[in-house]
């Protein structure tokens, strides 16, 4: 991916001031692909993140179809919804962070295997087997 990408750098003057100009090194990339690598005529900041844009760019049909199955994932699991928002909810994270407790996708994946009311072991696979879905939940792209 990155080798059809021909970055370039260069030193470009933020602002106008004459006595103290300040400068900073900003990425740019051509590619055949129709990605925009001036980032609008700016540059980006690091060449991780003018890898990274391309990446999206690349990919952002794989990623909407990754948020679409998610959001039928959680139709489909109202029970795992609720769950997931309620323990992941900012005010508990915040209580658990204070309590210093530790939060995390093992500890809610044990609250779900001890609910009668929930087919864990399927959910659990199905999460396991596409990894995409616990990135996107956890993103909030539900």
């Amino acid at each position: 991916m990155v080798d059809n990408l021909n970055i370039t750098s260069k030193t470009i003057q933020l602002g106008e001031d004459i006595e103290f100009p300040s400068y900073e090194i900003r990425y740019f990339a051509e590619s055949n692909d129709g990605f925009d690598g001036t980032a609008q005529g700016y540059g980006y900041k690091s060449k991780q993140k003018l890898i990274l844009a391309h990446w999206y760019y690349l990919n952002k049909n794989k990623i909407k179809s990754w948020k679409g199955e998610t959001k039928r994932f959680m139709k489909d699991n109202p029970k795992i919804k609720k769950l997931f928002d309620n323990y992941f909810d900012e005010s508990n994270c915040l209580y658990y962070a204070k309590d210093g407790e530790e939060m995390s996708i093992e500890d809610f994946i044990n609250i779900i295997s001890k609910d009668e009311d929930i087919n864990s072991q399927e959910i659990i696979r199905k999460l396991n087997e596409k990894k995409y879905l616990w990135k996107t939940i956890i993103q909030g792209d539900y």
